[in-house]
């Protein structure tokens, strides 16, 4: 991770940029956990239990 020297001096800024970033990253992995388990599970739509 690089950040650049200009962000250091506005403390809230860089904040606010690295809750987004985080944020984008969380909402990818849930996007590939549910398109995993769909992967995963499509196979059981037709089972009958």
């Amino acid at each position: 991770v690089s950040i650049d020297d200009s962000l250091l001096e506005d403390k809230e800024s860089l904040q606010i940029l690295l809750i987004s970033a985080i944020n984008d990253v969380l909402a990818m992995v849930a996007q590939n956990r549910s398109s995993m388990a769909n992967d995963v599970l499509g196979g059981f739509g037709g089972m009958k239990l």
